[in-house]
């Protein structure tokens, strides 16, 4: 079939990026400590890739005849436009989004992906999925890891980051800086019956929510130990407390 999505300039440099194994770095003169929300929101043109071309790149459009590179699809500083759908996703790419912002937020529902790295990231999300979560997992099966270190999830209706149900083969890094601000009942970070065969880390985050409680995960599986140590601080109000 062919392709039908037109690619920018910059979206044809990131499928030559996944075909080579290499970053594409649309803010190259930028140390990681100085990209934040402030620097992000004053990014043009030039730093933005469509996350419906993100999709199509891992289910292998758009690629040469000799497919994507084992290292996956790795793009730091970027703009992504359109809430990123991985909804129901089979793919065997590596996917990592440093330093970048997504503004509508992640959809991973039933999806099955080797690693999701959004470290350092700054996501929030729209009215029309506020429900679902910045970042929306339900039933994923993420093989390695889920990392979102340093990263800044934000929902003012709803959970930061739902992950009901997800299966993660190796860690979950939730430290390291890691923001996530919710409201309501549903909690800031959920994850409840998850399947996680490593550790998870939420060492140095922050969780806060003003209606309801901030981390929940009744019924999680955790092999290798739970970390909520180094300044860990959760907010939360209600009868489910802070962490339940």
């Amino acid at each position: 079939m062919l392709n039908t999505v037109q690619l920018t300039d910059e979206e044809k440099t990131l499928v030559r990026h996944v075909a080579a194994g290499t970053v594409l770095d649309l803010a190259p003169g930028a140390a990681g400590d100085v990209i934040d929300a402030t620097v992000m929101s004053s990014w043009d043109i030039q730093h933005e890739i469509r996350a419906e071309v993100i999709r199509d790149i891992l289910r292998g459009r758009h690629l040469p005849a000799g497919g994507a590179d084992p290292h996956g699809l790795q793009l730091r500083g970027a703009r992504i436009i359109g809430r990123l759908d991985l909804d129901h996703l089979i793919s065997p790419m590596r996917l990592s989004l440093k330093w970048c912002h997504l503004l509508d937020g992640v959809s991973g529902k039933s999806c099955q992906i080797p690693d999701l790295d959004l470290s350092w990231s700054v996501v929030g999300v729209t009215d029309q999925y506020a429900t679902e979560g910045a970042v929306w997992l339900l039933g994923a099966k993420i093989f390695g890891a889920l990392g979102l270190r340093g990263a800044t999830l934000t929902n003012e209706t709803g959970p930061a980051l739902s992950a009901d149900g997800v299966s993660v083969g190796g860690n979950v890094f939730l430290d390291d800086g890691f923001t996530a601000t919710g409201h309501g009942d549903d909690g800031v970070v959920r994850l409840l019956g998850a399947q996680i065969t490593g550790q998870v880390s939420l060492r140095g985050a922050t969780l806060t929510n003003e209606t309801g409680p901030a981390l929940t995960a009744d019924g999680v599986s955790v092999g290798g130990g739970v970390f909520l140590d180094g300044a860990f601080t959760a907010t939360g109000h209600g009868e489910d407390g802070e962490v339940h």
